[in-house]
Parts: C-alpha cells; sequence; structure tokens
C-alpha cells in the first residue's frame, strides 16, 4: 500500500539544537538558527515515562521497595473505573508491562473496542492512555467530552477509511523499517483507529495503533517489556521479555511522523500552512476564557510538530499548566506527560474522576526544591544527553519544567517530580523553532 504524506506531530527521538537569545518579556520572540541533534532520548531508567517503577517512574525510582499490585488486582481497578464511568463497558483484556498495567475495554453490545487504560503498578490507580486512545479515539476521548469533539461532524463510527486488513499491512510496513523481524497480530477496532499487538519470535513484545482515517502508525512505547496477560481470565506470560528498542521515533515512531498531533507516516496535508505563534497564543487564551480561573498565558514555544504554552496563576505566579496547540487547526491539548500525570491541582483527569494524590490540598512547596530539581535534572542530561544543560526550574503544582540548553540555547525541555525526583524528558516536540514570554 502507498504511504500517505502526514503533515502531523510525532513523538521523536531527535530534539535539535536552537536559538534562546537573551529571555525578554512582553512578547519578544526568539528564534533558533542551527538545529542540532542531541538524542536518540533515552528510556529506561530515566527518559520520559521513567523507569522501572510503573507510570511515575524517571530517574531515581518511586520507591525502590514498593510492591507491585497483581493483575488480577489491576483488573478489579479497571473494573470499579468502569463502574464510575458508566455504560455498557467491559474489560476485555489486561496485559503487564515493567512500567504499568494496561487494559482495553469494548462495547458489550456491539464488541468494539472502547477505550485503552493504564493502571500504575503501584496504586492500582486507573488512567486513559496517551497516545492513540488520547488524539484519535473519535468516541470515548476524554478531551472530548470537556472541551467539544476534534473530529467536529459526523456520529462516530468503528467502519473507517482504513480497513482492519489495511492496517496490519500498514503496521507490517512500519515495523520492517524500524524494528525489522517484529509482526503484527489481528488488529482490534476502536472507533477511529486500530491497535494490534506486535510479536517478537511469536510471542508478545508491546503494541502499536493505526489511525483509521490516515494510515499513521503509533508505537505504544511507554509500557517497557512486556510480563504477561489475562484476557477471558486466561493468563499468558512471556518466559523472556523482548526489548527491541530504542523504541522508533522519526518517521513513525510514538507520535507518527512529520508534522501536527495526529502523527504517524503517510501524508495528512502537505500543502497545509501552520498558523502563527500568536495565532497560538490566541487560541491559548480562547480555551483559558473557556476553562475558567484566574489564569494567564506565560509563554508560547513553537516546536516543528507543535507549539507548547505554559499557564499561570495570576496571583501567585505558580505555573498551573503545559498546553499543546496543533499547528494547523490551532485546536489547545492539555500536554501530556508530567502534566498529565504529576499535576496535582490542574491535571484534568483529576476533575472527572477524582484525585491522583488523595490527600491534602495542592501545594508548590514540595520534597524537592528547586534547586534540586535543577540538580536532578542536569545529571539525568549528564547520562543521557551529555553536553545539555539545565535553565531555572519553573514551579508547578507537584513538578517541575526546566528549558534545557545546549550551547545556551533552547533545545527542548524536561520535567522533575517534585516529590520523587523522576525525570521526564519532553520528547513530543521536535525541533525547536522560536518562543513569545508575556506578562
Amino acid at each position: 500500500m502507498k504511504r500517505i504524506h502526514l503533515v502531523v506531530i510525532s513523538i521523536a527521538l531527535a530534539a535539535l539544537l536552537v536559538l534562546a537569545a537573551c529571555s525578554s518579556d512582553g512578547g519578544v520572540t526568539e528564534s533558533q538558527d542551527t538545529p542540532e541533534t542531541p538524542g536518540p532520548y533515552q528510556y529506561g531508567f530515566g527518559g520520559m515515562m521513567g523507569g522501572p517503577g510503573g507510570m511515575m517512574g524517571g530517574w531515581g525510582g518511586y520507591n525502590p521497595q514498593a510492591q507491585s499490585i497483581t493483575i488480577d488486582q489491576a483488573a478489579e481497578s479497571v473494573r470499579r473505573y468502569l463502574n464510575a464511568y458508566g455504560g455498557d463497558l467491559a474489560l476485555a483484556e489486561v496485559m503487564e508491562f515493567d512500567w504499568n498495567f494496561y487494559a482495553e475495554v469494548e462495547e458489550e453490545d456491539t464488541g468494539i473496542h472502547a477505550m485503552e487504560l493504564l493502571i500504575d503498578k503501584y496504586t492500582g490507580q486507573v488512567y486513559p492512555e496517551t497516545g492513540p486512545n488520547m488524539m484519535w479515539n473519535t468516541k470515548y476521548r476524554m478531551m472530548d467530552q470537556m472541551m467539544g469533539g476534534y473530529y467536529g461532524a459526523g456520529a462516530p463510527t468503528a467502519v473507517m477509511t482504513v480497513t482492519p486488513e489495511q492496517a496490519e499491512s500498514l503496521a507490517q510496513q512500519y515495523l520492517d523499517d524500524y524494528l525489522p523481524g517484529v509482526t503484527v497480530a489481528d488488529a482490534d477496532t476502536f472507533y477511529g483507529y486500530y491497535t494490534l499487538h506486535t510479536l517478537s519470535d511469536g510471542q508478545v513484545e508491546g503494541m502499536l495503533s493505526v489511525n483509521g482515517h490516515t494510515g499513521a502508525v503509533w508505537y505504544h512505547s511507554w509500557h517497557g517489556p512486556f510480563v504477561r496477560m489475562s484476557d477471558g481470565g486466561v493468563t499468558e506470560s512471556q518466559d523472556t521479555p523482548v526489548t527491541p528498542g530504542p523504541y522508533p521515533y522519526g518517521s513513525g515512531g510514538m507520535m507518527g511522523g512529520q508534522g501536527g498531533m495526529m502523527g504517524g507516516w503517510g501524508g495528512y496535508n502537505p500543502q497545509a500552512q501552520s498558523i502563527t505563534i500568536d495565532q497560538a497564543a490566541e487560541s491559548v487564551r480562547r480555551y483559558l476564557n473557556a476553562y475558567g480561573g484566574d489564569l494567564a498565558l506565560a509563554e508560547v514555544m513553537e516546536f516543528d510538530w507543535n507549539f507548547y504554552a505554559e499557564v499561570e496563576e495570576e496571583d501567585t505566579g505558580i505555573h498551573a499548566m503545559e498546553l499543546l496547540i496543533d499547528k494547523y487547526t490551532g485546536q489547545v491539548y492539555p500536554e501530556t506527560g508530567p502534566n498529565m500525570m504529576w499535576n496535582t491541582k490542574y491535571r484534568m483527569m483529576d476533575q472527572m474522576m477524582g484525585g491522583y494524590y488523595g490527600a491534602g490540598a495542592p501545594t508548590a512547596v514540595m520534597t524537592v526544591t528547586p534547586e534540586q530539581a535543577e540538580s536532578l535534572a542536569q545529571q539525568y542530561l549528564d547520562d543521557y544527553l551529555p553536553g545539555v544543560t539545565v535553565a531555572d526550574a519553573d514551579t508547578f503544582y507537584g513538578y517541575y519544567t526546566l528549558h534545557t540548553l545546549s550551547d545556551g540555547q533552547v533545545e527542548g525541555m524536561l520535567s522533575v517530580n517534585g516529590y520523587t525526583g523522576a525525570v521526564w524528558y519532553h520528547s513530543w516536540h521536535g525541533p525547536f523553532v522560536q518562543m513569545k514570554e508575556f506578562e
């Protein structure tokens, strides 16, 4: 099948050198002249989803003495989640990986797969999975239920332009390019996309998804090595976990291929014109007006694959949330990663499903100080991106975010958990282009 060229966001392993001329207020734009590629970004002990120790992961660990819940306990957590969610939904399977549990949920009346969930291995907390489930799901994506639909017209359907057989072919072509020797199992149909297990020597090693309208391929790189799965009550175990990584990014990879948020290789409209950084800022202001509260835009950064915005509380100056803006539609989304998982005050999942931390008012005074966060971040960079340094830490509720610099110029960013010291590199932006700061 011919690849369709897709202009969309992808999570890549390349972050390129950028110019961050002297930081200034009042809307001064800083641009990058000569991109650099310091990657690939590291996963495992460090990296995006952190290392061993479940979803909170990261450099330094979350509690090395903690005992993981069992796969049956993870399944029970999902059932409680579904009871609270409502609707005619049933648990289809649970998979255990080194870093988290993963669950597929289906509609009981249609058999169509509804959603993908992640379960923290140590707390049993259940979250909607990032990636295709968050961005491509046309019926059960939680952001749509809160902020309005992305697709905008027509009832969600599981009958898509790309057939299951074509999805399997596209997925196999992707694997042949990036993980030779790995094969795909049958496609599970979701609303808007397909998810397929990936196999090494006939044994499960992970999974990927294929967009049902564009053919974009998105590898699920946030799980770690496969351990076992439970399907219909029968548990299958992997004797020798396969780690084929580092997981591929670039043309395909986690966020797909080149360009905007919907990701993948193929093409979404190669003639599309990106919005400007000022238009991205205006999109964020409209989002904040709808969101409510005493919040103000602090900065917008343009990257090759998206715009990124930091929002702060006007009365306290504490940073509130991180947002992504689609470069072609202006659609605003809560950023994945630390903003979704570590934010103890503004994380949208908490507002819908109950708080993660469970007790006490959210606070920006954390166990890890800003200075310690900078030290931990620098130690991480010394290990995985030698020569890259960190700027000052911006304080959020539950974590810090810091720009990363190459030769003193912005090249990206990372976050540090304010309680565990976990480090999470933001690998979903692409090369830095320019930024604006706002008073």
